[in-house]
């Protein structure tokens, strides 16, 4: 249901079948505001009412159902509505469910509560009600409540009182007040979007056709005709536009001039060609040539369409943001203005070459300038003169008053360069800096003095190029053109398609070239006729005539390698036809080197594990928190990832941990904070190498604020502040703090709560990234690009990179995959700030739209930040996260301040993660079987009870519209289902709910590597020696006096150093992975049978990657041992796809006899000079037993509050958590002390049990 901001609503489909029934019944209109069925098929009352007469029963099937959604809307029925033995719908008692409607929709979720008290309301309640934050509905006489009556759901059908969506009492959406005070202008957009008032469409029923007819003319010509609620001013602006059409259709004229004022402030931003249409719609208006008026409106909607308006006569236009100062402004003087003599060049020159053309934008000001680089996305250019003031009193008419909350980054890239110029900072590159962030891709000219051109000198890279004002400025206008005709090159592309334009003669390779194969066959022609001809014309294996050769390119291969660095902002760029799986597998090997420690995200993609066992290197897994709840994990902790680099510290091995591994936006949308990640890590290894795969992230780069979050930017933003000497400034401050000039002598707990920064004279910036460009950007299926941010990359790496691409990648690539990349990145350089900004409308668009629908919300429920993040790891979201930021999940008034402030974790916004818990249905049922077999809706992601959806730059508003349409259909088809369903049907849905509710399996964590693949972890005499001689200064000078104070701080440290060292637990891969190839070494056990053997006290070590999918990671690796909760989780796991996984024979585990080998050959080499007793073998047994202890036992790494959140030092959603909606299990420590406890008491039997396997 759509809603416009006086209150009236456009009536879905389903609402609609409702209102017929409701007409049938009653004989009259139903009260529905905005309803308006066709002329044509509009029947009269008495066509209706013999209807009625002839389906009474479908009738009243149907009214059933409206009353039986309208209850559930509110909370149930009373008992009264349906008895406890029944089974038939004829039993539905329809005078109970009006008389027991609850008046205040109850919520899906028990604690979720009113959230139109704004607060923490919710919050007080939900913790209060106690850990059942995510109740399961039971469809029982027992679940009904009957206290309040029906009539509270809505006065009318439009004013819905439910806190989503609500109008309140002025019939207004809450943010038209809230935003209305910075101007006032809301008010006359919320009169120029709504398309008629609820007084107008009253009246008696004589005057129907005439209200229907109006409505008609909107309603039939959009559903979607207008989202006031969008936060994209682009997008308001089409939508004004088309209102406005609307309005004249009508003769509407105060909402026409309501919306011609709103367009005044908005179209001044695309130049004065805007600003006269409005003007000219207003004066064919005032005339009364409401035709004409609408022929110019469709001209200008005509425009913004991305079919009709992209490329009218091949001509590429795009804007020129002129800054000149106010004296000046609009002068038509070409001798004085600045804007005037580009506009003359440009109509002089571009009527000779109309192929690329361009409009100027003129701004008196540095604050509108500011703002019209981020308002519009079509700004590819920006010229500046240095006498521009920071702000002209005359401006307040043509700056955005009222509209500035629609545009996103308003407080970064506006109010914060404009505070810092009024404050004393040098304006001219204080703008060039901010447009530099904000837009990267546009190119930035000076027109100044010499004096002006003196305080360039900070930002002269950053300056395409500078003029003197006296200078022709033919040359500047030829500089514009050249800048954007760089951005639209694509050198292999265009190499490519000038091959397949000649008629070559091929004697090679490559019998499909040119279509030779195909046209000859009189069979498979039908190739050609599907593809076309360019496909197979482009086919060559050439690496000359203009080609180039991917493995050693030289030609327009390395420009287009080149072009893609200069946009993602790398210092190299790579590309790679295999996938970002092969992207990984070549960072990997030339990074590491045999026996290297690399710290890696547990739950990264398969194709890292596979790299270790490649590159000989050792794995140390970080447990990501858990989301039990969703069978889903999130992030690693930045508190576990220092604890485990001290942890090395401690152990005297840090400096064989060569590289740490994250995936920086997961699946489900986690994504870190970059900077503080690297910044932190640096502080306490500074030689270490970060890789992130950011394969589901490649669109980030082109928004000002999604990419402040990415591994480039990260890294540019490092290096910069590294030049610019802020880090010896933070770094003093840090060791003055700490008592210490360095920080290798500060204690591991210490550093492990302190926000660290890292020393400038021994760190080196050292980012590589991967991404997935076809995931996400324009580009065919594994389309992927490696870039390099790495200082010692030509001198450390160059060489082993070579060697790793060359490994990796085939002699044989598709050149079609290479041209796309060529393409996509060119797309993005010109338009990609535009296409990310619609983007992420999209997703709160979709989020809206779910949200606010009481059926969908019955059975699905869309996650928010709050559900996938914990409390403790979002702490500056949770005071900016207000009423409207729960109700749409996430919104435009949030992100800005979320994604910039210093949270660990943010949720991507383009990413939808759909709870189906409440329908019954598991995630892969619900992908299958209901979304892609019935309505044609691909997704790909899905967890046990979960699915995920992700727009992209290509997804519209319609399959938005359609998405919803499908995701309602399903929970009418439920609802049907429940209605219709007998008593034992609904146990059996009540069962199916609680299980993928209540009932989820605990996510397992890493365990340990067996002791014959283990690294051991041990605190040597001499590291203890270490240790001792690194101690702070000041702690030195007070132990000269051998106080008994400072002996003891000494043997506490030492102490915790011994408690981290059970944080090192990396282990040789690739040994295991192996040793695992002969079949002779391998055995075979069920499920089942594995966990009696555990139990039993034996100890099974896994051979290969287990894989389930989802989630799709690997949970078991080559020599993990597997515990009880392991295989638990895999019992409880109810999908049908395990890689690594034989349903057949079961798990795939070493024989005791081959591990007891292995490790005797250890122990006779000396390979285990530091074990501990309980992990030597005793020459006579064959079997191995370790009591794997979580890691948090004895390890400082958890508060004491919040160690029950997880058994491995990972900080989870746990149901204590104060601002987690639904709650999260305490994690894996019940499976852990159940283990513990085995172990325990059956360690007296463990010699009989050892021999009578060995005897076996």
């Amino acid at each position: 249901m759509k809603e416009s901001e006086t209150g009236s609503f456009l009536v879905a489909d389903a609402r609609l079948d409702h209102a017929k029934a409701v007409e049938h019944i009653l004989g009259g209109r139903p009260q529905l505001t905005g309803f308006s069925p066709s002329a044509a098929g509009h029947p009269s009352r008495r066509a209706w009412s013999a209807a009625a007469k002839a389906s009474c029963k479908k009738v009243l099937l149907l009214l059933q159902v409206l009353i039986l959604e309208a209850c559930w809307r509110g909370g149930g029925l009373s008992e009264r509505s349906l008895s406890g033995d029944s089974e038939a719908p004829q039993d539905f008692d329809l005078e109970a469910a009006l008389r027991g409607h609850s008046r205040n929709p109850a919520r899906v979720f028990p604690g979720e509560g009113d959230r139109r008290d704004g607060g923490d309301g919710g919050e007080k309640r939900e913790r209060s009600r106690g850990r059942g934050s995510l109740g399961t509905p039971r469809l029982s006489p027992s679940s009904f409540d009957a206290r309040e009556d029906f009539s509270g759901l809505s006065g009318r059908w439009g004013q819905r009182e439910d806190g989503f969506g609500s109008t309140g009492a002025s019939g207004r959406p809450p943010w038209v007040g809230r935003k209305s005070r910075e101007g006032g202008r809301l008010a006359e957009m919320t009169a120029a979007l709504s398309v008629a008032t609820e007084e107008e469409f009253s009246g008696d029923r004589e005057q129907t056709h005439g209200w229907l007819t109006k409505a008609e003319t909107v309603t039939q010509g959009d559903e979607d005709l207008v989202s006031s609620e969008t936060t994209y001013i682009a997008m308001l602006r089409e939508e004004l536009w088309q209102a406005l059409s609307a309005h004249v259709a009508m003769w509407r004229r105060d909402k026409i001039e309501a919306g011609l004022n709103c367009l005044e402030q908005i179209e001044w931003f695309w130049g004065v060609e805007g600003m006269h249409k409005v003007q000219e719609v207003r004066a064919l208006v005032k005339d009364n040539k409401m035709d004409s008026a609408g022929a110019v409106i469709s001209s200008v909607t005509a425009s913004m369409s991305s079919v009709t308006g992209s490329m009218q006569g091949r001509q590429h236009c795009f804007y020129v943001l002129v800054a000149v100062p106010p004296y000046t402004f609009r002068n038509s003087d070409h001798r004085v203005n600045l804007a005037a003599e580009l506009r003359r060049i440009a109509s002089k020159e571009q009527s000779q070459d109309s192929s690329l053309v361009y409009r100027i934008v003129e701004v008196d000001s540095m604050r509108r300038a500011l703002l019209a680089a981020i308002v519009n996305p079509d700004i590819l250019a920006v010229v500046v003169q240095d006498n521009v003031p920071v702000d002209h009193s005359h401006t307040s008419s043509h700056a955005l008053v009222g509209f500035e909350a629609f545009v996103r980054g308003v407080e970064m890239f506006v109010d914060a360069p404009v505070a810092q110029m009024r404050a004393g900072a040098p304006v001219l590159s204080t703008f060039v800096r901010s447009v530099s962030r904000c837009r990267g891709n546009v190119d930035i000219f000076c027109v100044c003095t010499a004096m002006g051109l003196a305080s360039l000198e900070p930002v002269t890279h950053l300056v395409k190029r500078a003029f003197f004002p006296n200078d022709d400025h033919s040359d500047l206008h030829e500089a514009i053109l050249a800048g954007v005709r760089s951005k639209m090159r694509c050198p292999f592309f265009e190499a490519l398609r000038r091959y397949a334009e000649r008629p070559i003669g091929v004697f090679h390779a490559l019998a499909i070239s040119r279509g030779n194969s195909v046209r000859r066959s009189k069979w498979i022609q039908g190739l050609i006729d599907f593809y076309g001809v360019n496909l197979f014309k482009a086919e060559s294996s050439a690496t000359c005539g203009g080609l180039d050769s991917l493995l050693d390119p030289h030609g327009s291969l390395l420009d287009a390698q080149n072009l893609a660095a200069r946009a993602y902002d790398a210092s190299y760029a790579f590309f790679v036809t295999n996938g970002t799986s092969t992207s990984n597998k070549i960072v990997l090997q030339a990074v590491l080197r045999p026996e290297d420690v690399v710290l890696v995200d547990r739950d990264c993609h398969k194709s890292h594990h596979y790299g270790f066992v490649l590159a000989g290197s050792s794995p140390c897994y970080l447990d990501a928190y858990p989301l039990h709840r969703f069978s889903m994990y999130g992030g690693v902790p930045l508190d576990s990832i220092k604890r485990t680099l001290l942890a090395y510290r401690a152990v005297g091995r840090l400096e064989e941990v060569k590289l740490l591994v994250l995936t920086n936006c997961t699946f489900d949308g986690i994504v870190y904070n970059v900077r503080r990640v690297i910044e932190e890590c640096l502080a306490i290894a500074p030689h270490l190498v970060f890789l992130f795969d950011e394969a589901w992230f490649s669109y980030a780069m082109f928004h000002p604020i999604l990419k402040t979050r990415t591994a480039m930017h990260a890294a540019n933003e490092i290096r910069r502040d590294l030049m610019e000497g802020r880090y010896h400034q933070l770094f003093e401050d840090l060791v003055e703090t700490l008592g210490t000039d360095d920080l290798r002598a500060v204690d591991a707990e210490t550093l492990a709560k302190t926000r660290l920064v890292p020393d400038p004279r021994r760190m080196r910036v050292r980012v590589y990234a991967t991404h997935s460009i076809h995931k996400s950007l324009t580009a065919l299926r594994q389309g992927s690009m490696i870039l390099v941010n790495d200082d010692l990359f030509e001198s450390h790496v160059h060489t082993a990179f070579k060697e790793a691409y060359y490994t990796h990648m085939s002699t044989s690539p598709n050149y079609q995959i290479l041209a796309t990349l060529d393409v996509g990145r060119s797309q993005m350089e010109l338009e990609g700030y535009g296409l990310v900004e619609r983007q992420i409308e999209a997703a709160f668009f979709i989020r809206r739209l779910l949200t606010r629908d009481l059926l969908v919300r019955k059975y699905f429920t869309v996650l928010s930040p709050r559900d996938m993040i914990p409390s403790a790891m979002r702490k500056h979201s949770r005071e900016f996260l207000g009423e409207e930021a729960l109700q749409c999940e996430l919104t435009l008034q949030t992100l800005e301040q979320v994604w910039l402030s210093d949270d660990e974790f943010v949720l991507d916004p383009t990413r939808i993660t759909l709870f189906t818990g409440l329908s019954g249905l598991d995630g892969e049922t619900f992908k299958v079987k209901w979304l892609m077999d019935k309505y044609g809706v691909q997704i790909n992601k899905t967890s046990r009870n979960s699915v995920l959806f992700m727009t992209n730059i290509g997804t519209t508003r319609s399959s938005c519209v359609f998405l919803k349409a499908c995701i309602r259909s399903c929970a009418q088809e439920l609802e049907m289902h429940r209605l219709l369903s007998s008593t034992r049907e609904l146990e059996e849905v009540n069962d199916a709910v609680h299980g993928l509710v209540e009932e989820c399996p605990d996510l397992p964590h890493f365990s340990a590597f067996h002791p014959v693949f283990a690294k051991p972890a041990r605190v040597c005499e001499a590291a203890r020696e270490n240790a001792a001689a690194e101690e702070p200064t000041g702690a030195a000078a007070n132990a000269k006096g051998g106080d008994k104070k400072g002996d003891g701080k000494r043997e506490a440290s030492v102490d915790g150093e011994d408690a981290l060292a059970s944080l090192v637990k990396d282990g040789d891969l690739r040994a295991a992975f192996y040793l695992a190839y002969d079949e002779n070494n391998v055995r075979y056990l069920s499920l089942r049978s594995a966990k009696e053997a555990i139990l039993k006290g034996k100890q099974l070590v896994a051979t290969t990657f287990v894989i389930p999918y989802p989630p799709g990671f690997p949970v078991a690796v080559p020599g993990q041992v597997l515990t009880v909760a392991l295989v638990d989780f895999l019992l409880k796991l109810d999908v049908k796809e395990i890689h690594g996984f034989d349903d057949k024979l079961g798990f795939r585990l070493f024989k005791p006899g081959v591990l007891t080998e292995k490790l005797r050959e250890r122990q006779s080499a000396g390979a285990l000079r530091g074990t501990s007793v309980e992990q030597r073998l005793p020459p006579e047994t064959e079997t191995v037993h370790v009591a794997v202890r979580p890691p948090t036992a004895g390890t400082p790494q958890l508060s004491e509050e919040k160690k029950d959140a997880s058994s491995n030092g990972v900080v989870a959603a746990s149901a204590d958590d104060p601002d987690s909606k639904i709650s999260e299990k305490s994690g894996n420590s019940t499976n852990a002390t159940r283990n513990s406890d085995a172990a325990s008491s059956l360690s007296s039997r463990r010699d009989d049990q050892e021999k009578r396997e060995s005897e076996t």
